[in-house]
């Protein structure tokens, strides 16, 4: 009797550990490709036991594994970091670590994911990134190796960033300098055509009275 009230209880925690989440789905019409995409992460997030990701509105589930230091990116910074991109199923579709080349980019000009994602890294963070479909590639397959409605996860590394919306704040001086400068030279110019004007004229002039 104690053995089969043992394997009952060990069943029980079986289950419980395994057939439960921890994750409520979010707030997505239902049937909608976002839907399913929210169903979709929680299963995967539930059967691989990772109780710790976190969501964006947007349905983007992450789990940040080294905080990084100083200020987060904005969403127009240079961004330079590593990254490698699977499937949910695991299929690794591209990879900067593999190629040992970390990638330099405008995080205004990538998907909507990693738009959104980078920015909620520090320099020198890490974290792992769920990204629904339609903040991926939507409807459409790219290549044979993401096929429509995919959700992508990314594990990236911000390497460093450059926020270049502040470099012309910080440039304004030597900006007002040159300015200044080619002010001065299209002023230098006008005055030498305007001698240049005046002494054609007197020599027009002279060569008429000679007459």
């Amino acid at each position: 009797m104690k053995q089969l009230l043992f394997y009952c209880l060990v069943a029980s925690f079986l289950f419980s550990s395994c057939g439960s989440s921890s994750y409520e789905p979010l707030s997505f019409k239902e049937g909608s490709q976002d839907a399913i995409d929210n169903g979709l992460i929680i299963e995967h997030l539930t059967t691989k036991g990772i109780k710790d990701a976190q969501h964006t509105e947007s349905g983007i589930y992450y789990v940040i594994e080294k905080e990084g230091t100083g200020e987060h990116p904005s969403a127009t910074s240079k961004i330079q970091a590593h990254y490698t991109g699977t499937l949910l199923d695991g299929t690794k579709f591209d990879s900067s670590v593999d190629r040992g080349q970390p990638l330099n980019f405008q995080l205004n000009g990538v998907i909507k994911g990693w738009g959104e994602g980078i920015p909620l890294l520090k320099k020198g963070g890490k974290g792992t990134f769920y990204i629904p479909s339609s903040l991926a590639y939507g409807p459409r397959a790219v290549g044979r190796s993401i096929p429509a409605n995919s959700i992508l996860a990314f594990d990236i590394e911000l390497i460093d960033f450059q926020d270049i919306a502040a470099a012309p704040m910080n440039a304004i001086p030597q900006i007002k300098a040159n300015a200044a400068d080619a002010a001065q030279k299209a002023k230098d110019a006008a005055e030498k055509v305007k001698d240049a004007a005046e002494k054609g004229a007197d020599a027009i002039k002279k060569a008429t009275e000679s007459k």
